[in-house]
């Protein structure tokens, strides 16, 4: 319920295309690791041994062929001071 919430209101501030990750049992024997977009996260994809990362606007998803997809969030968002 929670967790619902909380995807609703970043749906609020954050464009629907912002990666979410969830990785779960991370270096277990049954790790699962799952990318979507903010738009379609579902909470019901998440327990207790779940870890979500919300990506920036900046964040991208680089798709490669069969192999699972890699995330990758610059060092440099846009409008960032330096």
């Amino acid at each position: 319920m929670q967790l619902s919430r909380a995807f609703e209101c970043l749906k609020a501030i954050l464009p629907g295309t912002t990666p979410v990750i969830f990785g779960r049992a991370a270096g277990r024997p049954d790790e699962r690791i799952e990318v979507s977009l903010l738009a379609d996260a579902d909470a019901g994809k998440a327990d207790m041994a779940t870890c979500i990362i919300i990506g920036s606007p900046e964040t991208r998803i680089i798709k490669r062929g069969e192999r699972p997809a890699l995330v990758y969030t610059p060092r440099s968002a846009t409008g960032s001071k330096k």
